[in-house]
């Protein structure tokens, strides 16, 4: 399900894969909709958005991208087309305000990334080294999505070259310093 959505020819066209993430619009802009569902129905959109097959947060986001889809599917059928166009700015509008959300989230990851990073050099534990470049990698793996996720995992790659790089090296000198309390051997 991992896509670079953001990568569209047209991010206003509808497509049926695109899960609806509805704006983050703090202005009073929406209205509230409360519906009763059957139990059941309750338990299954819970267990969707816990999934790791999905990519709902919550009831609220699979409901919203239900809307979405059945709204879109009703103004096809009625060839309202100032209505889908409509669907396609708000689409757009949400795409917009999403992807500013994630670009904060990931200057966020990369500025915690280098300051563990800086401590740990600092440090010089090499250990500690490893295991923040492997806790940021599962981050960045779990909570980061395209193309966010492999600009982070290529950053990730390069300090972890880096560190094998310096590892080998500090590896390589105190041997040689071994060899050279040694008499030379």
């Amino acid at each position: 399900m991992a896509r670079d959505e953001f990568k569209s020819h047209d991010p206003t066209e509808y497509n049926i894969d695109d899960i609806w993430r509805g704006s983050a619009d703090k202005q009073g802009h929406s209205a509230y909709v409360r519906v009763p569902v059957p139990k059941h129905w309750a338990g299954q959109m819970n267990a969707i958005t816990q999934s790791d097959l999905f990519e709902y947060k919550s009831q609220q986001d699979f409901v919203r991208d239900a809307i979405y889809h059945r709204l879109h599917w009703a103004g096809d059928v009625m060839r309202d087309q100032k209505f889908l166009a409509r669907l396609g700015v708000d689409k757009l509008q949400a795409r917009l305000e999403h992807y500013m959300i994630e670009t904060e989230g990931f200057k966020q990851f990369t500025g915690r990334l280098d300051e563990a990073s800086m401590m740990a050099q600092n440090t010089g534990d090499s250990r500690e080294f490893a295991t923040i470049l492997d806790l940021m990698r599962d981050e960045a793996a779990e909570t980061l999505r395209e193309p966010f996720r492999s600009e982070a995992m290529s950053k990730l790659d390069s300090m972890y070259e880096m560190f094998l790089t310096r590892a080998q090296l500090a590896e390589t000198q105190s041997r040689n310093n071994l060899r050279a309390l040694m008499g030379g051997e």
